[in-house]
């Protein structure tokens, strides 16, 4: 790990959530990339909103209602990486501002979207 994985590292590890999620970092193409395992207590929390993202094109078809960022773009060669990036930033800065995620618009309180719909 680079210098700048080294200190993502060290960050990560200095954030109480983040131990709580089981957060790590692995190498990815232009530096470090933070995984979130799968786990059920992860799943939906009242407390922590989860903007919730799919870049399925089906997905976000059928489930709009459930999904606060479609970044489908991406596979259809309309939105750009950076641009999702940049659509996440602005999501998360409303949501911290007051915005309601879909799951608190909708009341959800801890759901999994497989559990509701198949093809998510």
């Amino acid at each position: 790990m680079n210098d700048v994985g080294a200190t993502t590292q060290a960050l990560l590890d200095a954030w109480p959530y983040a131990r709580f999620l089981g957060m790590r970092l692995e190498p990815g193409e232009s530096g470090p990339v933070a995984v979130l395992p799968f786990a059920a207590r992860l799943i939906g929390n009242p407390i922590l909103p989860v903007i919730k993202i799919s870049g399925n094109p089906r997905t976000v078809r059928t489930m709009s209602e459930h999904i606060d960022l479609d970044v489908s773009g991406i596979l259809r060669r309309d939105m750009t990486i950076p641009q999702a990036g940049d659509a996440l930033i602005e999501m998360i800065q409303r949501t911290a501002n007051g915005r309601l995620t879909a799951a608190e618009a909708l009341g959800h309180r801890e759901f999994v979207l497989t559990k509701l719909y198949r093809s998510a």
